[in-house]
């Protein structure tokens, strides 16, 4: 009897493990020769389970994993059983312009909602976005940037940071930048964080709360914009606040970062020549710094070396499915460009793509491919809204700097500067970047 009962056991097992061989071999079968995304090139085993994009998540290598595909695969690479990475600027065109507005935002952005209300960032409605870019364009409009107030404090801030940068023997630009002395508003958000956070909440939601309870606002403000609004709660107001202070505090900062650091380096001093020849023939002659091409070259290569966020910005494919790029993709996959690998993977484009060559910017010829390609700050209805604020302060920055300083990586300078991938922005893996800021005398 127990012998009988210790073979059916038995059997039963086998049955199990032979129909759980079955079973895989069906779902292997399924997705490699009937998924509607078989077509799509990729390894064989990103079509069976999305671990293998987890797992580089977790480990903040998602970035590089995703451009070492495409370099294998090609334009169009799949990632999971419902995510595909693409890389051509027509797939940018379609994923993020399509229709005027693009496809939708994926709810991965819903984890960024700020005191209960969605903001710019967050919204996943098309039409909430197109009301809220509507009630906010104005103030950060190129127009109203470079004729505004806030032109006159961006270059007293940018001075003010050379000033300080200069007064010590060595700097570390990075916390100056993201930190001190740039935005004097981002040294308090710091001072906050760094105590105890208040019953009432984060500190940095009490001091978006603090800011609102006064009352004496520029006209021009981004914040008496909101207020003027009477119709919006003041939490969506907090909310919208919140998610502009949280925008800047890493991303202009960042970019900058690596830029100085390349302008320190002696491979560099020949262009570093070449620009403060133009930003002293611009200032002499008065020349506005969004008219000088060497400088707005330099800024264009920075950004597209080290954009404020080189990570996949995904969208979903609606009903009905998309075809994109010559792929047809079904309802509910994620799909996504990386501005790390839409600045570097054709060649035809960006040739020697991993090195700083701002003159590329001035050649005419390709212009408008570099232009479709060029996704530092988004593209289409979703573009960042601040992107011109974020061209004057580096342009007012790089201007206060090499037009009367030199810098030089500081002796004591042994920091990465590796890229070390966040949620949505990079920066030195070292977290810092040591200068040494030396006047000019001739």
């Amino acid at each position: 009897m127990i012998a009988e009962l210790a073979l059916q056991s038995k059997t039963l097992g086998l049955l199990l493990v032979a129909f759980g061989s079955v079973l895989v071999i069906a779902i292997v079968f399924y997705h490699v020769a009937f998924s509607p995304m078989r077509a799509i090139p990729g390894p064989w085993y990103l079509r069976l389970t999305s671990l293998f994009v987890k797992y580089h998540e977790f480990h903040g290598t998602r970035r590089l994993w995703i451009h070492d595909l495409h370099l294998k695969y090609g334009p169009t690479v799949l990632l999971a059983p419902n995510e595909v990475s693409f890389a051509s600027a027509s797939a940018l065109k379609q994923i993020y312009s399509s229709g005027g507005t693009g496809l939708p935002k994926d709810h991965m952005y819903s984890l960024f909602k700020a005191q209960g209300h969605t903001n710019l960032f967050t919204a996943l409605d098309n039409k909430e976005v197109g009301e809220k870019r509507k009630q906010l364009s104005e103030r950060y409009s190129n127009t109203s940037i470079l004729k505004s107030p806030i032109l006159d404090v961006i270059k007293e801030r940018a001075e003010a940071f050379a000033t300080e940068c200069r007064k010590t023997a060595s700097a570390d630009v990075y916390v100056a930048l993201v930190l001190e002395r740039y935005w004097p508003l981002l040294q308090r958000i710091y001072k906050f964080l760094s105590h105890k956070p208040t019953k009432g909440g984060k500190p940095i939601d009490d001091y978006v709360w603090s800011s609102m309870s006064k009352t004496d606002y520029s006209e021009f403000s981004l914040m008496a914009r909101l207020l003027h609004d009477k119709k919006m709660p003041v939490d969506a107001i907090a909310s919208e606040c919140y998610d502009h202070i949280t925008a800047g505090i890493d991303t202009t900062g960042d970019t900058l970062c690596f830029l100085l650091w390349e302008l320190s380096r002696p491979s560099q001093q020949e262009r570093v020549k070449r620009l403060r020849e133009e930003l002293v023939v611009g200032k002499s002659s008065g020349q506005p710094l969004d008219t000088l091409p060497y400088l707005n070259a330099m800024l264009q290569e920075a950004l597209r070396l080290w954009a404020p966020g080189m990570q996949s910005l995904p969208r979903n494919v609606p009903a009905g499915g998309r075809e994109i790029d010559g792929h047809f993709v079904p309802a509910g996959t994620v799909v996504s460009c990386q501005s790390y690998t839409t600045h570097r993977y054709d060649d035809d484009v960006f040739q020697d793509a991993d090195a700083f060559v701002p003159e590329r910017w001035l050649n005419p010829d390709g212009d408008s491919e570099r232009g479709r390609l060029f996704f530092a700050f988004g593209s289409g209805a979703r573009t960042c809204i601040g992107r011109h604020l974020a061209m004057a302060e580096m342009r007012a920055l790089v201007h206060a700097i090499y037009s009367k300083m030199r810098t030089v990586p500081a002796q004591d300078m042994v920091a990465s500067m590796e890229f070390n991938d966040q949620i949505m922005t990079t920066r030195p893996e070292g977290l810092c970047c040591k200068i040494t800021f030396e006047p000019l005398t001739d």
